[in-house]
């Protein structure tokens, strides 16, 4: 459980900023260390419950908490760290240009492990070696 407390604090100014939008404050409205504070605080004591819910729930014994690791790696992670990046390239710039072969390969290579990492998962919850 570690990594996930060492990776929540990374995730702070982006989940502060949403929030702040998503209620319509300002964010003048939090220059002060206390208001900071709280935001802050309140959001690592949403992100504990979940976890300590989870963990009592028993989805973090075994393989459970790993599929849900693996899904929203292998979706979320290669259509935000290669497809995206790959397709907003592709709009933007010429078929000219020196990086659209390796843009177009990137593109290919995300969409694959989009495929390949849920579908490796399933196959591991049937029993299947998928290594």
């Amino acid at each position: 459980y570690a990594e996930i407390y060492r990776y929540i604090p990374v995730e702070f100014v982006v989940m502060r900023h949403s929030l702040l939008k998503l209620f319509g404050v300002s964010k003048g409205s939090l220059d002060s260390n206390v208001g900071h504070f709280i935001l802050t605080f309140s959001i690592l004591a949403v992100a504990t419950i979940v976890i300590l819910a989870l963990r009592g729930t028993g989805l973090t014994q075994g393989n459970a908490f790993g599929v849900v690791l693996d899904f929203t790696g292998g979706i979320a992670g290669s259509i935000t760290s290669f497809i995206l990046p790959a397709l907003f390239y592709l709009k933007l710039m010429p078929s000219k240009e020196k990086l659209f072969f390796p843009c177009v390969f990137m593109l290919v290579f995300g969409f694959i492990i989009m495929i390949d990492v849920p579908v490796l998962s399933v196959l591991s919850i049937l029993g299947y070696n998928t290594r």
